[in-house]
Protein backbone atom coordinates (compact mmCIF):
# COMPACT_ATOMS: atom_id res chain seq x y z
CA UNK A 1 0.00 0.00 0.00
CA UNK A 2 1.25 3.29 -0.85
CA UNK A 3 0.80 6.08 1.91
CA UNK A 4 1.59 9.90 1.17
CA UNK A 5 2.84 9.60 -2.78
CA UNK A 6 3.17 11.59 -4.50
CA UNK A 7 2.73 14.82 -3.11
CA UNK A 8 1.75 17.58 -5.74
CA UNK A 9 4.97 19.93 -6.25
CA UNK A 10 4.05 22.50 -3.80
CA UNK A 11 7.76 25.06 -4.48
CA UNK A 12 6.34 28.27 -4.29
CA UNK A 13 10.04 29.10 -5.23
CA UNK A 14 10.28 26.67 -8.09
CA UNK A 15 6.70 27.46 -9.71
CA UNK A 16 7.89 31.58 -9.28
CA UNK A 17 10.81 30.44 -11.77
CA UNK A 18 9.30 27.74 -14.07
CA UNK A 19 5.33 27.27 -13.37
CA UNK A 20 6.26 24.17 -16.10
CA UNK A 21 6.61 22.07 -12.91
CA UNK A 22 3.08 21.30 -12.39
CA UNK A 23 2.48 19.71 -16.00
CA UNK A 24 6.11 17.65 -14.70
CA UNK A 25 4.19 16.67 -11.13
CA UNK A 26 2.23 14.07 -14.30
CA UNK A 27 5.90 12.29 -14.36
CA UNK A 28 5.93 11.59 -10.85
CA UNK A 29 1.68 10.38 -10.56
CA UNK A 30 2.46 8.45 -13.62
CA UNK A 31 5.83 6.74 -12.69
CA UNK A 32 3.66 5.80 -9.38
CA UNK A 33 1.11 4.31 -10.79
CA UNK A 34 2.60 1.53 -12.99
CA UNK A 35 3.41 0.03 -9.72
CA UNK A 36 -0.13 0.45 -8.33
CA UNK A 37 -1.53 -0.97 -11.77
CA UNK A 38 0.97 -3.91 -12.52
CA UNK A 39 0.28 -5.59 -8.93
CA UNK A 40 -2.90 -7.82 -8.21
CA UNK A 41 -2.91 -6.94 -4.16
CA UNK A 42 -2.17 -2.87 -4.37
CA UNK A 43 -5.12 -1.31 -2.30
CA UNK A 44 -4.39 2.49 -4.05
CA UNK A 45 -2.44 5.25 -3.60
CA UNK A 46 -3.36 8.34 -1.31
CA UNK A 47 -3.23 11.39 -3.55
CA UNK A 48 -1.98 14.73 -1.38
CA UNK A 49 -5.04 15.80 -2.16
CA UNK A 50 -7.82 16.85 -3.72
CA UNK A 51 -8.17 20.79 -2.96
CA UNK A 52 -6.16 23.41 -1.68
CA UNK A 53 -6.05 24.23 1.53
CA UNK A 54 -7.34 27.91 2.04
CA UNK A 55 -9.62 30.53 4.17
CA UNK A 56 -11.76 32.63 2.54
CA UNK A 57 -13.03 34.50 5.70
CA UNK A 58 -13.78 38.39 7.03
CA UNK A 59 -11.05 37.84 9.55
CA UNK A 60 -9.84 41.48 10.14
CA UNK A 61 -5.71 40.93 10.62
CA UNK A 62 -5.05 40.89 6.50
CA UNK A 63 -1.17 40.91 7.53
CA UNK A 64 0.07 37.83 7.36
CA UNK A 65 -0.53 34.47 5.68
CA UNK A 66 -2.33 35.94 2.65
CA UNK A 67 -1.44 34.24 -0.33
CA UNK A 68 -0.97 37.43 -3.10
CA UNK A 69 -2.62 35.70 -6.34
CA UNK A 70 -6.15 34.50 -4.39
CA UNK A 71 -6.45 36.91 -1.33
CA UNK A 72 -6.91 34.20 0.41
CA UNK A 73 -5.60 33.14 4.31
CA UNK A 74 -3.26 30.25 5.55
CA UNK A 75 -2.84 28.58 1.55
CA UNK A 76 -1.47 25.23 1.01
CA UNK A 77 -1.63 24.70 -2.58
CA UNK A 78 -1.35 20.80 -2.95
CA UNK A 79 -4.37 19.77 -4.60
CA UNK A 80 -5.53 19.09 -8.15
CA UNK A 81 -7.90 21.45 -7.90
CA UNK A 82 -7.32 25.05 -6.28
CA UNK A 83 -9.63 26.45 -2.86
CA UNK A 84 -12.58 27.52 -5.32
CA UNK A 85 -12.42 23.99 -6.76
CA UNK A 86 -11.54 25.68 -10.49
CA UNK A 87 -9.53 22.85 -12.47
CA UNK A 88 -5.23 22.77 -12.15
CA UNK A 89 -3.29 21.23 -14.45
CA UNK A 90 -2.32 18.36 -12.38
CA UNK A 91 -5.80 17.71 -12.62
CA UNK A 92 -5.76 16.36 -16.07
CA UNK A 93 -2.72 14.25 -15.26
CA UNK A 94 -5.22 12.47 -12.31
CA UNK A 95 -7.42 11.62 -14.72
CA UNK A 96 -5.27 10.19 -17.23
CA UNK A 97 -3.24 7.86 -14.54
CA UNK A 98 -6.25 6.89 -12.62
CA UNK A 99 -8.40 5.95 -15.88
CA UNK A 100 -9.39 2.44 -16.27
CA UNK A 101 -8.54 1.87 -19.73
CA UNK A 102 -5.67 2.69 -21.50
CA UNK A 103 -4.20 2.86 -25.06
CA UNK A 104 -0.51 2.54 -25.33
CA UNK A 105 0.55 3.10 -28.85
CA UNK A 106 0.53 6.70 -30.70
CA UNK A 107 0.07 5.80 -34.00
CA UNK A 108 -2.32 3.86 -36.07
CA UNK A 109 -1.55 2.30 -39.53
CA UNK A 110 -4.54 2.26 -41.86
CA UNK A 111 -5.05 -0.81 -44.49
CA UNK A 112 -7.93 -0.81 -46.51
CA UNK A 113 -9.65 2.36 -44.10
CA UNK A 114 -9.25 0.34 -41.16
CA UNK A 115 -6.77 0.63 -38.31
CA UNK A 116 -6.27 -1.33 -35.46
CA UNK A 117 -5.68 -0.26 -31.54
CA UNK A 118 -5.39 -2.06 -28.74
CA UNK A 119 -6.87 -1.23 -25.47
CA UNK A 120 -6.07 -2.11 -21.89
CA UNK A 121 -9.23 -2.65 -20.17
CA UNK A 122 -8.12 -1.92 -16.47
CA UNK A 123 -11.81 -2.38 -14.82
CA UNK A 124 -12.24 -4.90 -12.39
CA UNK A 125 -15.76 -6.26 -13.10
CA UNK A 126 -16.59 -4.06 -16.45
CA UNK A 127 -16.68 -5.22 -19.83
CA UNK A 128 -15.83 -2.78 -22.66
CA UNK A 129 -19.14 -3.11 -24.37
CA UNK A 130 -20.63 -1.33 -21.33
CA UNK A 131 -19.01 2.09 -22.88
CA UNK A 132 -19.19 3.99 -26.19
CA UNK A 133 -16.55 4.60 -28.18
CA UNK A 134 -16.47 7.45 -29.85
CA UNK A 135 -13.97 8.44 -33.11
CA UNK A 136 -13.42 11.24 -35.90
CA UNK A 137 -10.94 11.15 -38.19
CA UNK A 138 -8.76 14.66 -38.77
CA UNK A 139 -6.33 16.57 -41.12
CA UNK A 140 -5.03 19.61 -39.22
CA UNK A 141 -7.68 19.41 -36.28
CA UNK A 142 -10.22 19.75 -39.35
CA UNK A 143 -12.81 16.85 -38.74
CA UNK A 144 -13.46 14.84 -41.57
CA UNK A 145 -15.52 12.07 -40.54
CA UNK A 146 -17.12 10.66 -37.05
CA UNK A 147 -18.82 7.89 -35.75
CA UNK A 148 -19.62 5.09 -32.94
CA UNK A 149 -18.04 1.52 -32.47
CA UNK A 150 -19.20 -0.68 -29.91
CA UNK A 151 -16.27 -3.25 -28.27
CA UNK A 152 -15.81 -6.34 -26.24
CA UNK A 153 -13.23 -6.35 -23.74
CA UNK A 154 -13.16 -8.45 -20.68
CA UNK A 155 -11.98 -7.24 -17.44
CA UNK A 156 -8.22 -6.92 -16.94
CA UNK A 157 -7.83 -7.85 -20.31
CA UNK A 158 -7.20 -6.41 -23.52
CA UNK A 159 -9.06 -5.38 -26.68
CA UNK A 160 -8.68 -4.70 -30.56
CA UNK A 161 -11.07 -2.07 -32.00
CA UNK A 162 -11.10 -1.89 -35.75
CA UNK A 163 -11.44 1.68 -36.27
CA UNK A 164 -11.98 3.47 -39.68
CA UNK A 165 -9.55 6.03 -41.00
CA UNK A 166 -10.73 8.33 -43.78
CA UNK A 167 -8.03 9.08 -46.88
CA UNK A 168 -6.19 12.07 -46.28
CA UNK A 169 -6.72 11.78 -42.31
CA UNK A 170 -3.67 12.65 -40.04
CA UNK A 171 -4.86 11.52 -37.00
CA UNK A 172 -7.69 9.59 -35.37
CA UNK A 173 -9.40 10.78 -32.04
CA UNK A 174 -11.01 8.44 -29.59
CA UNK A 175 -13.28 9.32 -26.51
CA UNK A 176 -14.50 6.34 -24.44
CA UNK A 177 -18.01 7.65 -22.98
CA UNK A 178 -19.46 6.20 -19.74
CA UNK A 179 -23.11 5.45 -20.10
CA UNK A 180 -23.93 8.61 -17.92
CA UNK A 181 -22.02 11.00 -20.50
CA UNK A 182 -18.80 11.45 -18.77
CA UNK A 183 -15.57 10.55 -21.26
CA UNK A 184 -13.61 8.10 -19.05
CA UNK A 185 -10.28 7.95 -21.33
CA UNK A 186 -9.47 10.36 -24.55
CA UNK A 187 -6.35 9.83 -27.04
CA UNK A 188 -5.13 10.86 -30.26
CA UNK A 189 -3.42 8.79 -32.53
CA UNK A 190 -1.23 10.20 -35.26
CA UNK A 191 -1.39 8.17 -38.65
CA UNK A 192 1.70 6.51 -39.61
CA UNK A 193 3.62 8.23 -42.28
CA UNK A 194 2.45 11.71 -42.27
CA UNK A 195 4.56 14.51 -41.77
CA UNK A 196 4.64 16.12 -38.66
CA UNK A 197 4.01 19.75 -38.68
CA UNK A 198 7.43 21.51 -39.15
CA UNK A 199 9.02 25.10 -38.25
CA UNK A 200 10.02 27.48 -40.97
CA UNK A 201 12.92 26.75 -43.50
CA UNK A 202 16.66 28.14 -42.61
CA UNK A 203 17.24 31.02 -45.08
CA UNK A 204 18.84 29.86 -48.65
CA UNK A 205 23.00 29.60 -48.00
CA UNK A 206 24.48 32.44 -49.64
CA UNK A 207 28.52 32.66 -50.34
CA UNK A 208 30.80 31.77 -47.27
CA UNK A 209 32.26 32.82 -44.32
CA UNK A 210 34.85 34.91 -42.68
CA UNK A 211 36.71 35.20 -39.77
CA UNK A 212 38.14 38.31 -38.41
CA UNK A 213 40.05 37.66 -34.89
CA UNK A 214 40.51 40.29 -32.74
CA UNK A 215 42.34 41.65 -29.42
CA UNK A 216 38.79 41.69 -27.84
CA UNK A 217 36.15 39.95 -29.91
CA UNK A 218 36.13 37.18 -32.67
CA UNK A 219 33.89 38.27 -35.88
CA UNK A 220 32.43 35.41 -38.32
CA UNK A 221 30.69 37.25 -40.98
CA UNK A 222 29.31 36.47 -44.58
CA UNK A 223 26.59 38.20 -46.77
CA UNK A 224 23.61 38.75 -44.56
CA UNK A 225 25.59 36.76 -41.78
CA UNK A 226 27.52 37.94 -38.42
CA UNK A 227 28.35 36.20 -35.13
CA UNK A 228 30.57 37.82 -32.22
CA UNK A 229 32.27 36.49 -29.50
CA UNK A 230 33.26 38.60 -26.61
CA UNK A 231 36.59 37.40 -25.49
CA UNK A 232 36.20 38.65 -22.00
CA UNK A 233 33.78 37.09 -21.16
CA UNK A 234 33.62 33.81 -24.00
CA UNK A 235 29.79 34.50 -24.66
CA UNK A 236 27.96 35.47 -27.77
CA UNK A 237 27.72 39.16 -28.41
CA UNK A 238 25.46 39.66 -31.51
CA UNK A 239 23.70 37.17 -33.89
CA UNK A 240 22.67 38.78 -36.93
CA UNK A 241 20.86 36.47 -39.42
CA UNK A 242 19.12 38.28 -42.65
CA UNK A 243 21.09 41.55 -41.57
CA UNK A 244 19.29 41.34 -38.43
CA UNK A 245 20.31 41.42 -34.93
CA UNK A 246 18.91 38.54 -32.89
CA UNK A 247 20.38 38.57 -29.76
CA UNK A 248 19.51 41.93 -27.02
CA UNK A 249 22.18 40.30 -24.59
CA UNK A 250 25.46 38.14 -25.07
CA UNK A 251 24.26 34.68 -24.26
CA UNK A 252 24.65 33.53 -20.68
CA UNK A 253 25.09 29.78 -19.03
CA UNK A 254 22.16 28.61 -17.15
CA UNK A 255 22.48 26.32 -13.85
CA UNK A 256 19.09 27.41 -12.72
CA UNK A 257 21.49 29.24 -10.06
CA UNK A 258 18.83 32.12 -9.94
CA UNK A 259 15.92 30.60 -8.90
CA UNK A 260 14.05 31.77 -5.95
CA UNK A 261 14.19 30.14 -2.67
CA UNK A 262 10.59 29.10 -0.96
CA UNK A 263 8.35 26.03 -0.39
CA UNK A 264 7.43 23.98 2.27
CA UNK A 265 10.02 21.39 2.15
CA UNK A 266 12.84 24.25 1.27
CA UNK A 267 15.44 24.42 -1.64
CA UNK A 268 18.27 24.17 0.05
CA UNK A 269 20.64 21.92 -2.47
CA UNK A 270 21.07 23.64 -5.40
CA UNK A 271 23.62 25.48 -6.76
CA UNK A 272 22.53 29.12 -5.95
CA UNK A 273 23.63 32.67 -7.02
CA UNK A 274 22.07 36.25 -7.63
CA UNK A 275 23.43 36.30 -11.04
CA UNK A 276 24.29 34.01 -13.83
CA UNK A 277 27.78 31.63 -14.16
CA UNK A 278 31.10 33.66 -14.68
CA UNK A 279 33.55 32.39 -17.14
CA UNK A 280 36.96 33.19 -16.10
CA UNK A 281 40.29 32.88 -18.53
CA UNK A 282 37.90 32.39 -21.48
CA UNK A 283 40.19 31.01 -24.34
CA UNK A 284 37.96 31.85 -28.11
CA UNK A 285 39.66 29.64 -31.38
CA UNK A 286 38.20 29.59 -34.40
CA UNK A 287 38.23 27.41 -37.47
CA UNK A 288 37.04 27.18 -40.85
CA UNK A 289 35.43 24.06 -42.27
CA UNK A 290 34.44 24.83 -45.59
CA UNK A 291 31.59 26.32 -45.62
CA UNK A 292 30.98 26.85 -42.26
CA UNK A 293 33.32 28.03 -39.39
CA UNK A 294 33.66 26.48 -35.53
CA UNK A 295 33.89 28.41 -32.57
CA UNK A 296 34.95 27.06 -29.44
CA UNK A 297 35.11 28.64 -26.10
CA UNK A 298 36.77 27.27 -23.14
CA UNK A 299 37.38 28.15 -19.58
CA UNK A 300 36.84 27.79 -15.89
CA UNK A 301 33.26 28.59 -14.43
CA UNK A 302 32.71 30.02 -11.16
CA UNK A 303 29.47 31.87 -9.63
CA UNK A 304 29.22 35.77 -9.37
CA UNK A 305 29.17 35.86 -5.49
CA UNK A 306 31.95 32.83 -5.34
CA UNK A 307 34.34 32.75 -8.54
CA UNK A 308 36.25 30.48 -7.73
CA UNK A 309 36.34 27.98 -10.02
CA UNK A 310 33.77 25.47 -9.93
CA UNK A 311 33.84 23.44 -13.12
CA UNK A 312 35.60 23.83 -16.75
CA UNK A 313 33.32 24.51 -19.82
CA UNK A 314 33.94 24.06 -23.44
CA UNK A 315 31.35 25.01 -25.62
CA UNK A 316 32.16 24.20 -29.36
CA UNK A 317 29.30 26.75 -31.93
CA UNK A 318 29.34 25.54 -36.03
CA UNK A 319 28.08 28.99 -37.66
CA UNK A 320 26.51 27.57 -40.77
CA UNK A 321 26.61 29.99 -44.27
CA UNK A 322 22.93 30.30 -43.61
CA UNK A 323 23.37 31.34 -39.85
CA UNK A 324 22.29 28.94 -38.05
CA UNK A 325 24.52 27.81 -35.10
CA UNK A 326 24.81 24.51 -34.02
CA UNK A 327 25.69 24.54 -30.59
CA UNK A 328 26.92 21.59 -28.03
CA UNK A 329 28.72 21.82 -24.55
CA UNK A 330 30.37 20.68 -21.46
CA UNK A 331 30.17 21.09 -18.17
CA UNK A 332 33.04 18.73 -15.90
CA UNK A 333 32.39 19.96 -12.63
CA UNK A 334 35.33 20.18 -10.08
CA UNK A 335 34.06 21.53 -6.70
CA UNK A 336 31.98 19.77 -4.10
CA UNK A 337 29.08 17.92 -4.78
CA UNK A 338 25.74 19.51 -5.39
CA UNK A 339 22.70 19.73 -7.69
CA UNK A 340 21.49 22.25 -10.55
CA UNK A 341 18.25 23.12 -11.24
CA UNK A 342 18.62 23.31 -15.33
CA UNK A 343 21.67 22.71 -17.43
CA UNK A 344 21.78 24.97 -20.54
CA UNK A 345 22.11 28.19 -21.73
CA UNK A 346 20.03 31.51 -21.83
CA UNK A 347 19.38 33.48 -24.96
CA UNK A 348 18.60 36.86 -24.09
CA UNK A 349 16.40 38.01 -27.69
CA UNK A 350 15.29 40.75 -28.83
CA UNK A 351 12.22 42.25 -27.34
CA UNK A 352 10.12 42.04 -29.61
CA UNK A 353 10.12 38.00 -29.91
CA UNK A 354 6.72 37.53 -28.06
CA UNK A 355 4.98 34.73 -29.56
CA UNK A 356 5.77 31.11 -29.26
CA UNK A 357 4.71 27.93 -31.12
CA UNK A 358 6.50 24.86 -29.98
CA UNK A 359 5.88 20.47 -31.05
CA UNK A 360 7.18 18.02 -28.66
CA UNK A 361 6.82 14.70 -27.46
CA UNK A 362 4.31 14.93 -24.20
CA UNK A 363 3.20 12.31 -21.56
CA UNK A 364 -0.60 12.12 -22.95
CA UNK A 365 -1.74 11.72 -26.72
CA UNK A 366 -4.62 13.90 -25.81
CA UNK A 367 -4.81 17.43 -23.44
CA UNK A 368 -7.39 19.68 -22.89
CA UNK A 369 -7.38 22.55 -25.57
CA UNK A 370 -5.42 25.14 -22.35
CA UNK A 371 -3.35 23.01 -20.92
CA UNK A 372 0.27 24.22 -20.38
CA UNK A 373 1.50 20.91 -20.94
CA UNK A 374 0.24 19.97 -24.44
CA UNK A 375 2.06 18.85 -27.30
CA UNK A 376 1.86 21.35 -29.56
CA UNK A 377 0.42 24.88 -29.38
CA UNK A 378 1.23 28.95 -29.54
CA UNK A 379 1.49 31.13 -26.86
CA UNK A 380 2.42 34.78 -26.12
CA UNK A 381 3.79 36.47 -23.69
CA UNK A 382 1.31 37.07 -21.24
CA UNK A 383 0.49 33.54 -21.32
CA UNK A 384 1.20 30.89 -18.50
CA UNK A 385 2.50 28.03 -20.84
CA UNK A 386 5.05 30.93 -22.45
CA UNK A 387 6.87 30.24 -19.35
CA UNK A 388 6.47 26.75 -18.61
CA UNK A 389 9.28 24.69 -19.68
CA UNK A 390 8.42 22.71 -22.50
CA UNK A 391 10.31 19.25 -22.05
CA UNK A 392 11.64 16.87 -25.42
CA UNK A 393 11.05 19.45 -27.95
CA UNK A 394 10.92 18.69 -31.47
CA UNK A 395 11.08 22.40 -32.07
CA UNK A 396 10.35 25.80 -30.57
CA UNK A 397 9.76 28.76 -32.73
CA UNK A 398 10.13 32.44 -30.97
CA UNK A 399 8.71 35.00 -33.30
CA UNK A 400 7.01 38.40 -33.73
CA UNK A 401 5.44 38.20 -37.21
CA UNK A 402 8.52 39.23 -39.64
CA UNK A 403 10.73 37.29 -38.16
CA UNK A 404 11.88 34.03 -36.11
CA UNK A 405 14.17 32.58 -33.63
CA UNK A 406 13.74 28.80 -34.35
CA UNK A 407 15.17 26.30 -31.19
CA UNK A 408 15.79 22.86 -32.74
CA UNK A 409 17.28 19.20 -30.92
CA UNK A 410 20.75 18.33 -31.78
CA UNK A 411 22.40 15.29 -30.29
CA UNK A 412 20.26 14.84 -27.27
CA UNK A 413 17.06 15.79 -25.25
CA UNK A 414 15.97 20.13 -25.39
CA UNK A 415 13.76 21.31 -22.94
CA UNK A 416 12.81 25.29 -23.39
CA UNK A 417 10.64 28.31 -22.01
CA UNK A 418 10.60 32.56 -22.44
CA UNK A 419 10.65 34.78 -19.85
CA UNK A 420 9.81 38.19 -21.47
CA UNK A 421 11.40 41.33 -20.01
CA UNK A 422 11.10 45.00 -21.13
CA UNK A 423 14.79 44.44 -22.85
CA UNK A 424 14.54 41.29 -23.82
CA UNK A 425 12.76 37.64 -24.51
CA UNK A 426 14.89 35.36 -22.43
CA UNK A 427 14.88 32.12 -23.99
CA UNK A 428 15.70 29.14 -21.73
CA UNK A 429 17.40 25.96 -24.13
CA UNK A 430 18.60 23.24 -21.91
CA UNK A 431 19.49 19.95 -21.90
CA UNK A 432 18.06 18.91 -18.65
CA UNK A 433 15.70 20.58 -15.98
CA UNK A 434 15.56 18.99 -12.60
CA UNK A 435 12.12 18.43 -10.17
CA UNK A 436 11.74 20.61 -7.58
CA UNK A 437 13.53 20.02 -4.21
CA UNK A 438 10.06 17.68 -3.07
CA UNK A 439 9.90 14.33 -0.99
CA UNK A 440 8.08 13.35 -4.13
CA UNK A 441 11.45 13.97 -6.07
CA UNK A 442 13.05 10.70 -4.85
CA UNK A 443 10.09 9.22 -7.43
CA UNK A 444 12.22 10.65 -10.23
CA UNK A 445 15.61 10.03 -9.53
CA UNK A 446 16.79 9.84 -13.27
CA UNK A 447 15.99 13.70 -13.82
CA UNK A 448 17.92 15.19 -10.72
CA UNK A 449 21.37 16.96 -12.20
CA UNK A 450 23.79 15.66 -9.78
CA UNK A 451 26.92 17.67 -9.90
CA UNK A 452 29.34 15.72 -8.92
CA UNK A 453 33.54 16.62 -8.63
CA UNK A 454 34.76 14.80 -11.53
CA UNK A 455 31.10 14.50 -13.21
CA UNK A 456 30.52 15.22 -16.85
CA UNK A 457 27.39 16.99 -17.92
CA UNK A 458 26.88 17.48 -21.91
CA UNK A 459 23.98 19.26 -23.93
CA UNK A 460 23.67 20.63 -27.23
CA UNK A 461 21.37 22.67 -29.68
CA UNK A 462 20.57 24.41 -32.48
CA UNK A 463 19.30 27.55 -33.36
CA UNK A 464 18.22 29.42 -36.38
CA UNK A 465 16.87 32.67 -37.60
CA UNK A 466 14.31 33.36 -40.35
CA UNK A 467 12.58 36.24 -41.89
Amino acid sequence: MFTEQPHIFYVPGALSWDYGVKDFWGQALHDVWQGVWDADGALGCFIWEWQDQSMDDKFADKSRDIDPETGLRMVAKKGVVDGYRHIKPEYWHVKMVYSPLVVRQRTVEPRDGQANVWVDNRYSFTDLGELTVRWQALADDRELAKGVLKAAGAPRGTACLSVPVSRGAEAVRLDFVHPDGRTVYSCRLAVAGVPEPQPPAPPAARGTLAVRDAAEALEVAGDGVRAIWDKASGALRSWQVGGVERLAAPWQINLGEQRPNGGEHGSGGFVRSGKPPVLRKPAVIATARGASVTVQVSGELGLAESPEKKADWLCTTEVMSDGELRVSYELRWSAADTEAWELGLALPLAPNYRTMRWLRDALWTDYPADHIGRPAGTAKADDLAFRCTHRDLRWLVMGDGAHQVVLLPLDGPLHGRAVAGEQAVVLYASAAVAPPRDFSTNLLPGYTIGLRKGGVWRGALRVRGTG
